[in-house]
């Protein structure tokens, strides 16, 4: 079965709302010729141009080529595949969220930081990818 292309759009979407901005905020960023509107459009395309991915990227505070390659779907694999019966990440959870909020947030952080460092390590295996 071919894997099929991440959608660069809805990466967008997701690196906007990881980032706490609305599609307004990220047209402010990006400055004239840019508007809500034009972000929503931009949401939509499955593929953007080069010029205007690394213009985004850069107001999202990412690399282009996350913003090519990252998998939601993968990723959310990954996260349903390590969460078994009270189980994530090698830690018990137990259901009361005001007891587990503070290990919650320092398991999520410490996922962060693991999937930054091998986004790192793999985007340095790719030629000419600092761009």
């Amino acid at each position: 079965m071919e894997k099929s292309q991440p959608h660069q759009g809805q990466n967008v979407r997701i690196f906007r709302e990881l980032s706490g901005l609305k599609q307004e905020g990220l047209a402010d960023k990006l400055g004239e010729g840019w508007s809500q509107k034009r972000i929503s459009q931009l949401e939509q395309k499955p593929i953007i141009d080069r010029e205007i991915l690394d213009q985004v990227s850069a107001a999202l505070g990412v690399k282009p080529e996350v913003i090519e390659r990252f998998d939601n779907e993968a990723a959310v694999n990954f996260i349903s595949n390590t969460f078994h019966e009270n189980q994530f990440a090698g830690y018990t959870v137990n259901n009361n969220p005001i007891i587990n909020s503070d290990k919650a947030v320092e398991i999520l952080e410490r996922m962060i930081r693991e999937k930054d460092e091998l986004i790192k390590e793999l985007l340095s295996k790719i030629p000419n990818s600092s761009k």
